[in-house]
């Protein structure tokens, strides 16, 4: 199990200004078997998942994870890597541009990520990943 906020107990911590809007606690990540699997911990500000708002889903590799309407956003990545280090914790760190969504969403959640679009404009415009090594 992963869990992803702002508090340094999480396996993966925002931090920065992005990190502020963030819940302490914000979702967590199983495996079961061969999948994966986001649970949102109750946030306030929705979390999305391929642009769908979601409470608990299954992950695909590539899969886009929106952290609110006014948050940061990673992309799920499965890779092969060595177990080792799994027990620590790991800063997510920028890795590109902000991905165009996949799928249509209902119209208010869509207002409200076009708003947080506008409003992420320039250097606030970044993807975060979550790399298998994490898991």
């Amino acid at each position: 199990m992963t869990h992803l906020g702002r508090g340094p107990d999480n396996e993966i911590v925002v931090e920065g200004d992005e990190g502020a809007i963030v819940s302490a606690r914000r979702l967590k990540i199983l495996r079961e078997g061969m999948e994966y699997h986001l649970q949102d911990l109750g946030s306030t500000n929705r979390t999305y998942v391929n642009g769908a708002r979601v409470r608990e889903v299954a992950l695909t590799p590539g899969a886009t994870i929106e952290l609110g309407p006014d948050g940061p956003v990673f992309t799920f990545l499965l890779e092969e890597s060595p177990a080792a280090g799994l027990d620590q914790t790991m800063l997510a760190a920028p890795s590109g541009p902000f991905p165009p969504l996949e799928e249509p969403m209902s119209g208010e959640d869509e207002q409200l990520l076009a708003a947080a679009r506008a409003r992420r404009a320039g250097a606030r415009d970044q993807t975060l990943s979550l790399m298998h090594d994490a898991l």
